[in-house]
């Protein structure tokens, strides 16, 4: 069931203190986020939707109404209770492209309407789920897309006004379990190893 209010905090890189506090009514599961120069858009995983904090140039909250943005046309609606909308990402043009946990494939979403078409991948196995989306240039790293143990990679082209991909193979390391997320930092790519199936001692 939906909770009474999820939080989206802005934090002081510098001293780990909370400098805003957004509150998002009636979440499910807020899950993953991107920053764009207006808005910070969270994926609401187990609901249909994305939650938008308006931002100001500081990249603070400007206090304006949050904006709920309901993720419709092409995109494969949801039970409300399996992961659906996942890793988020803001593409050149503004786009929002997304992945999807429970039916997999890469998903371009307007920002304005929240009107979803697919992203056509061609090679490879297929994109299967996913969840951290990394984006470094054309190229798109999907965590988990295509295996519990390895991180997708594509690249992406945008012609006609519309979106594809290229798959470009996966990386992955016999002690990657399960990851969840990932980031590029010094020309590495780092990645969250979840371990889900290992129970917490």
């Amino acid at each position: 069931s939906l909770g009474t209010e999820g939080h989206v905090w802005a934090v002081a890189a510098a001293t780990g203190a909370v400098v805003a506090d957004v509150v998002v009514p009636g979440p499910a599961f807020l899950n993953d986020l991107v920053v764009t120069p207006t808005t910070v858009w969270v994926t609401d995983s187990r609901v249909d939707r994305l939650a938008g904090v308006p931002v100001g140039a500081g990249g603070l909250p400007t206090g304006a109404p949050l904006v709920v943005l309901p993720l419709t046309g092409a995109w494969p609606a949801g039970p409300g209770t399996a992961i659906n909308a996942n890793g988020i990402r803001a593409l050149s043009d503004g786009t929002l492209v997304l992945n999807n946990s429970r039916v997999g494939g890469l998903w371009g979403v307007d920002p304005a309407t929240g009107v979803a078409s697919a992203i056509p991948v061609t090679g490879g196995p297929g994109i299967t789920g996913g969840d951290g989306l990394v984006l470094d240039g054309d190229v798109l790293y999907n965590v988990r897309g295509s295996g519990a143990a390895e991180v997708s990679v594509l690249r992406l082209t945008r012609a006609a006004g519309s979106w594809t991909a290229r798959w470009n193979g996966a990386r992955s390391d016999e002690t990657l379990d399960v990851p969840s997320t990932a980031t590029i930092a010094g020309g590495w790519l780092w990645a969250v190893n979840a371990r889900f199936g290992v129970a917490s001692p």
